[in-house]
């Protein structure tokens, strides 16, 4: 027996916002025979392509990464939990967006030796916030930190022996 399915054009609303930082809800009246959790609701995890370190150990490690792989230059990441991620001598790291969260002692080194490099987006690097400045960053001599279409904001410390370049 073949059945056919009907697809149906639905049409809602979204909030920024929920139980967790980063979901959303999303309305969806034109469902009525389906269960919600809460009305004719539904959450959304929007973070996607946010990858947060889990661990002290190298960029290139899924291991390293809530998402269990390593972030490539669509993605947005973000050092957490005092940790310490290092892109490794000789290794690429490339990300969207860098943010060392200066909340606690977290360290991004970039050049485990002679040489390493980070490639970070449009979205920047950002090390720590207003208020919460204990965020590191360290390039090693030899290593490069290139940032390209934005900027570098800095509320924490930088050891510069590298190269770092904002285009």
């Amino acid at each position: 027996m073949v059945q056919s399915q009907k697809t149906n054009k639905i049409s809602g609303t979204y909030t920024a916002g929920g139980p967790t930082s980063g979901f959303m809800y999303v309305s969806l009246p034109g469902i009525t025979t389906a269960s919600f959790a809460s009305g004719n609701e539904i959450g959304i995890d929007d973070r996607y392509n946010i990858f947060n370190s889990i661990a002290t150990a190298v960029w290139n490690a899924g291991t390293t990464w809530d998402a269990g792989t390593i972030p490539t230059a669509t993605d947005d990441a973000v050092i957490t939990g005092t940790h310490t991620v290092t892109v490794a001598d000789a290794a690429t790291a490339n990300a969207l967006s860098v943010t060392i969260d200066g909340s606690a002692a977290n360290t991004l080194v970039v050049g485990g030796g002679a040489s390493g490099i980070l490639n970070v987006g449009a979205g920047g690097l950002t090390n720590g916030s207003s208020g919460n400045t204990s965020g590191v960053l360290t390039v090693s001599t030899g290593a490069n930190v290139n940032i390209t279409g934005s900027n570098l904001a800095t509320f924490g410390t930088i050891t510069n022996n590298g190269t770092v370049t904002v285009n």
